[in-house]
Formats: C-alpha cells, sequence, structure tokens
C-alpha cells in the first residue's frame, strides 16, 4: 500500500505541471487584455485623460512590472516567417493581426515596416492642435447688426471659418481609422481604410501631419505587397526563448529581481512557495487564498458532512423498505428539492428567515457582525457568534446533494441486499441489524467513496452562487473575480491547486476502497 500511495504522488508532479501549463496558456489566449482593464480603472477612480504617448508609456511600463512583455513559454513552434519577437507587439489583437499577415505575406522586415508607419501615424495625431488649427482660421468680417431701438448699422467681428467640433471629429476618425488598420488583416478592408482617409485628408488640409505619416504608410504597405516570400510559411521552426518567459515567472518568480532585493518576496513564484502576486491589487496569492480557502472548507464540511449524514440512512431504510410507502415518499421529497436551483432556494430562505419585513431568525449575509466580533473573544464565544451565520448557506450547500447521494446509496444496497452472502447470513440467524450495517452497508460503500472524490476540489473551488447570495468570502467570489479581472496569476494557482486536490481525492478513494473491500489490494 505505501508503495503505491508513492508511486500515486510522484506522478502527481508531471499532471500538476501539465494541468497549470494548459490553466496558464488558456488564460493568457482568453480575449482581453489585464493591462487595458487596469488603465480603464484607474481612470475610473479619478485618473485624467492623458496624452496618447504618455498612456503608451504608462501601458508599456506595467506591461513590465506584471512580466507580460515576455513571451508566453520556453519556445514557441512557429514558422520561418515569424519572427521571435513577435510577443513585443502589445495589443492581442494587434499581434494576432500582423501575425496573420506574416503568414500571407511572408515577409516579416516589409510587415515590420509596415506595422511600425501605421505606429507613426498614430504618433503624428498628437501634433494635430485643434486650437491651434481654429485659431489660424480666424478672419475679419463686416456683418448687419440691430441695436436695441432697432436701428440698423454694419459691424466688424473676428470669427474663425472651421468650428472645433468638426476638427477634433476629423482628428478623431482619422485615429480610429488606424486603429483599426492596426488590428485587421483582410485586404479589402485595409484599401477600404486607405481610401476614406485618403479622401478626408484632400478635403482637411490642417491634416497635412498625418497625411505625410499616411502617405509614408500607404508605400509601406505597397511595398509589402510587392515583395511577398510566401515560401517561408511552409517551414516550420522552434523559436527558444529561454528562461525569460511569463510560465517561468509564474514558477519560479524573477529569480535576479530577489536578489537585488532580498527582502522582497513579491516576485517569488509556485515553486518557491508564494504563487506570485495578483494582476488586479497586487496582493500575494497565497495570502488572498489562506483567507479565503478557510471559510470554503468550513462551508463544504458542514454542507457535505450533513449531506451524508441525512442521505445515506435515508438510502439505507429506503432500499431495506424497498417500494414501501417510506420509499415513495422520500424519492418524491427528495427530487422535488433536486429540481429546485440553488440561486432560488438561496433567495427564498433570505427572503423567508433573513428579512425584516418577513422574520430575521438568521444574519443575511457575511460570516460575522463587526460591530459585536473581537478577536479577542475565546474559541466557543467565536463559535457561537458565526453560527447563526452557516445556518443558511449550509442548508442551501446540502439540499440538492441530498436525492443525489441517497439514490446512490440505495441502489448500493439494493444490489447487495441480493447477494447470496446476505442471504446465508439472513439463514444463519443472524440480527437483521447486523446484517444490514455490518455485511451489507460497508459492500455498497464503493459508490459513495467514488462520489467522495470529488468533496476536495469541491471544497477548495467553493460554490460561487452559494457565495454571491449570501456574501460570503469563500473561494468561489475570488475565482470568479479572477475571471473578470482578467487576473491570470490567480487562475492558473487555484486551477493547480484544484487539479492537486482532485488527485488527491481520488487517491484518497482508492485506498478507501481497499478499506471496504478487502478483495482490493494495492502491491
Amino acid at each position: 500500500m505505501f508503495k503505491y500511495i508513492a508511486t500515486r504522488i510522484a506522478a502527481f508532479i508531471p499532471t500538476l505541471v501539465l494541468i497549470s501549463l494548459g490553466a496558464f496558456i488558456v488564460s493568457i489566449s482568453a480575449p482581453g487584455d489585464p493591462v487595458e482593464r487596469l488603465l480603464r480603472a484607474a481612470d475610473s477612480e479619478g485618473g485624467t485623460s492623458e496624452q496618447s504617448s504618455s498612456v503608451a508609456d504608462q501601458r508599456q511600463e506595467l506591461r513590465r512590472e506584471l512580466g507580460l512583455d515576455r513571451p508566453v513559454f520556453y519556445f514557441t513552434i512557429g514558422n520561418l516567417a515569424l519572427p521571435d519577437t513577435m510577443y513585443r507587439i502589445p495589443d492581442k489583437t494587434e499581434r494576432k493581426a500582423m501575425a496573420k499577415i506574416v503568414n500571407r505575406n511572408g515577409n516579416w522586415s516589409a510587415v515590420s515596416d509596415y506595422y511600425r508607419s501605421l505606429q507613426a501615424a498614430v504618433a503624428a495625431h498628437s501634433q494635430v492642435d485643434v486650437d491651434a488649427i481654429i485659431e489660424g482660421t480666424r478672419e475679419t468680417a463686416v456683418v448687419e447688426k440691430t441695436d436695441s431701438l432697432g436701428v440698423t448699422y454694419m459691424d466688424t467681428v473676428d470669427r474663425a471659418t472651421l468650428q472645433k467640433n468638426d476638427v477634433q471629429n476629423v482628428k478623431n476618425r482619422s485615429n480610429i481609422a488606424y486603429v483599426t488598420l492596426m488590428r485587421t488583416h483582410e485586404p479589402e478592408v485595409i484599401q477600404a481604410r486607405f481610401d476614406s482617409l485618403e479622401a478626408v485628408y484632400a478635403r482637411s488640409a490642417y491634416m497635412a501631419p498625418v497625411a505625410e505619416a499616411f502617405a509614408r504608410t500607404r508605400e509601406a504597405y505597397e511595398t509589402m505587397r510587392a515583395n511577398p516570400q510566401k515560401w517561408k510559411p511552409f517551414i516550420p521552426t522552434l523559436q527558444w526563448h529561454g528562461f525569460f518567459n511569463q510560465y517561468h515567472l509564474w514558477l519560479f518568480g524573477d529569480v535576479p529581481y530577489v536578489r537585488k532585493n532580498p527582502g522582497n518576496r513579491e516576485r517569488l513564484g509556485m515553486v518557491r512557495g508564494d504563487f506570485g502576486i495578483s494582476f488586479h491589487d497586487g496582493q500575494p496569492i497565497a495570502q488572498k487564498i489562506r483567507d479565503r480557502v478557510k471559510w470554503s472548507l468550513v462551508l463544504a464540511a458542514l454542507g457535505i458532512g450533513f449531506a451524508y449524514l441525512i442521505s445515506v440512512p435515508i438510502g439505507i431504510y429506503s432500499a431495506y423498505k424497498r417500494n414501501g410507502w417510506f420509499d415513495r415518499l422520500s424519492s418524491v421529497f427528495l427530487f422535488v428539492l433536486y429540481s429546485l436551483p440553488v440561486f432560488f432556494v438561496g433567495t427564498w430562505l433570505l427572503y423567508q428567515f433573513a428579512n425584516p419585513d418577513n422574520m430575521v431568525l438568521f444574519p443575511e449575509s457575511g460570516i460575522m457582525d463587526p460591530s459585536r466580533f473581537s478577536e479577542d473573544m475565546s474559541f466557543w464565544e467565536k463559535f457561537k457568534h458565526r453560527l447563526p451565520f452557516f445556518v443558511l448557506p449550509t442548508i442551501t450547500y446540502t439540499y440538492g446533494s441530498l436525492a443525489f447521494l441517497s439514490r446512490i446509496m440505495r441502489v448500493g444496497m439494493i444490489e447487495v441486499f441480493g447477494q447470496d452472502y446476505i442471504r446465508t447470513a439472513r439463514a444463519k440467524g443472524l440480527a437483521e441489524k447486523s446484517v444490514v450495517l455490518k455485511h451489507a452497508l460497508r459492500n455498497s460503500l464503493i459508490p459513495i467513496i467514488t462520489v467522495f472524490a470529488n468533496i476536495f476540489p469541491v471544497a477548495i473551488g467553493g460554490s460561487i452562487i452559494i457565495e454571491m447570495i449570501f456574501s460570503y468570502p469563500g473561494m468561489g467570489v475570488m475565482i470568479f473575480e479572477a475571471v473578470i479581472n482578467q487576473d491570470y496569476p490567480v487562475i492558473v494557482t487555484v486551477f493547480t491547486i484544484l487539479g492537486f486536490f482532485t488527485m488527491m481525492g481520488y487517491l484518497v478513494s482508492d485506498v478507501l476502497y481497499g478499506i471496504v473491500d478487502p478483495r482490493i489490494s494495492y502491491k
């Protein structure tokens, strides 16, 4: 048995590496950009609008701090046309568009010139000063006016021939066109944008700085089309990036950074014990998980514990009294509970038992009352204070499992009751209680143990719906927030931990198989 357990645990290592790598690649490849989300959040919290060059510098610095300026993995499988520096294009959509152009054209040098000309054109918009353009178009004109007495007279006025809104709209449309060009690879779309920009600059002389950049961009595009190297995409290559990649940073941390700052552990990786830092709030992921996982474990232990304590006896008695009134009545009642959605039951419990307009028997949210709770309380005082907060979430967590577990227990017991050794035990005159609980029960636990294997990952992952309804500070809400905020390190860490506990659950199940059934042995 010990050798078997050691072998299984040793197999955890490569499995966890594959799980973490898969989760990492899926997270990185998901739509959206955490850097853009963080910049938008900072701007909505009181930031001021800045020049595009300043925003670009801020974006690049944030990418460097988060380690997103690195390639994803140690190597990339590509082709001869794709460069090993494609990861340096910060925007995901732009990077994919340029990669598709390279795969179609094959000439990376020409594609790179085209992309840089687009960047220069975007930067050229900062040279377009709308106020200066308006001031430059002011002219003197003689107009007819009427005073308050109705007397008509001629007056000289100073006014601009251009409206500020019109100039700003032209500038914005031009800028958006270039952003679109950087994110598309379709020749028809590119040509249509070129034609529309040419028409804009023909009737808007004040856009001369951008028109010059546009001419260079169009020239670069035509040069790229005139010099294709279409044979290169058909030659596969392996591009080695070394240890300077995002996955290595997440696994081992930024070792040079830590060596220069011995007291700072924020850039240490999963293997070194702290899982890195969160993109969203900059907090150590290990600390965030420690703060949340204990409450998920408590809720899971209460919910699963009560589910087994209630459903197993119901399943045993239903099998013993098969097709009796208890079996039929319990089946109807449990399947009615099973059909009710979790969000409905949780909301209904809140409305009925935590509603000032109805009755307030239990708290409606959280795990404590901050105005009454104190860390100086004894363990028993803390237990009594927090116990009411767990009643409604535990009921919501438990009820859905009752029908499932009791049916599994019932089917297992009915199958065992039909075995020859049960009939032999009864024929020998053994008490019915001994036959049921000693002989039949032990051999019918295999299906229950199989279900038990899923308890560990469920306990760690928590229940998002229940935690959202009751404002419960568990892992479920943290996982949901990490997905919404594209917090890659937290997502990968949670997936890796869930994978570990899933394997632990199956290992525990295999060991319990050998305990309840002597016919199963591991050598």
